[in-house]
């Protein structure tokens, strides 16, 4: 099965869907969601229903994305003046 001709525009129109909302470029999480379905595909095979299982890795992506935007700091180091 070739899973990027299969899930390739449903992963595009997922991630374009789900990516402004968290601030991520589109090709950010269709990167993320590629490698976590190449892991997985090693690990235990290919899913058993990749359409569901590809939206689930998104919106996984997604509230990881989430939870990293709220824990990171902006560094100025104009601002803070020399250390």
């Amino acid at each position: 099965m070739d899973f990027v001709k299969q899930l390739g525009p449903l992963l595009a129109a997922e991630a374009a869907a789900e990516a402004h909302g968290v601030g991520v470029e589109p090709a950010e999480l269709e990167q993320a969601v590629w490698l976590r379905l190449l892991e997985r595909t090693r690990d235990t095979g290919p899913p058993p229903h990749p359409a569901r299982w590809l939206r689930w890795a998104v919106r996984a992506e997604v509230r990881g994305a989430r939870r990293r935007a709220r824990r990171e700091v902006p560094y100025d180091p104009v601002a803070g003046g020399p250390p």
